[in-house]
C-alpha cells in the first residue's frame, strides 16, 4: 500500500516561550505631579504656623492682658496658664514652620483649638454667629482640623521630619 505523505500536515511549530514578564503601561501625568501635593502641604503648614506664632507671641508679649482674660474664664493659676497657652503656641507655629515633631505640633494646635472651643466660645451652646448669622466657631474648629490632619499626615516631604525620615531608610538599607 502507497501513502501520500504529501497530505499530511506539518507539525506545528513551536515558538519560545516569552521569559520577561510583560509590564502594564504607565499612567501619563504631568511631569510636577510629585510635587503638587507637596507644595500644598507646604502652604498649609506655612499658614497654620503664622497664625499659631503670631497668636502665640502676641499672648507672650501681653502676658498681663492674657493673665486677665485666664482668670475671667475661671481657670486656676491663670498667670501659669497664660505662660503655657503663649507657649505652646509659638512651640507649635516653629515647629509647623519647619515641619519638625508635627503629629506632635499638630495635636498642640489641636488642644488649644478644643480649648478655644469650650473654654472661650462655650461649646457647643455658642455656635450661631452674630445675630444668627453665620458659624461662631468656624476659626477655631478649622484650626482643629487642621491640627487633626497634621497629626494623621505629618509634614510631608518639604520638611525636616521628612529629611530626617530619608536619612534614617539610607542608614537601614546599607
Amino acid at each position: 500500500m502507497v501513502t501520500d505523505h504529501t497530505l499530511q500536515a506539518d507539525p506545528p511549530e513551536t515558538t519560545p516561550q516569552r521569559t520577561t514578564p510583560v509590564t502594564p503601561p504607565r499612567a501619563i501625568t504631568p511631569p510636577t505631579s510629585d510635587h503638587l501635593p507637596a507644595l500644598g502641604l507646604f502652604l498649609v503648614r506655612v499658614v497654620v504656623a503664622a497664625i499659631m506664632a503670631v497668636h502665640g507671641a502676641q499672648k507672650l508679649l501681653n502676658l498681663q492682658g492674657t493673665t486677665g482674660m485666664m482668670t475671667s474664664l475661671g481657670l486656676p493659676q491663670p498667670g501659669l496658664a497664660a505662660l503655657a497657652l503663649g507657649t505652646v503656641e509659638v512651640l507649635a507655629g516653629a515647629a509647623l514652620l519647619f515641619g519638625v515633631l508635627t503629629r506632635l505640633a499638630g495635636l498642640g494646635v489641636l488642644v488649644v483649638m478644643a480649648g478655644a472651643l469650650v473654654m472661650v466660645l462655650g461649646w457647643p451652646a455658642s455656635m450661631i454667629g452674630y445675630e444668627g448669622y453665620g458659624f461662631a466657631a468656624e476659626f477655631e474648629v478649622l484650626l482643629a482640623a487642621l491640627g487633626i490632619m497634621f497629626m494623621f499626615v505629618g509634614a510631608g516631604r518639604w520638611s525636616v521630619d521628612a529629611r530626617f525620615a530619608r536619612h534614617r531608610a539610607s542608614r537601614r538599607a546599607k
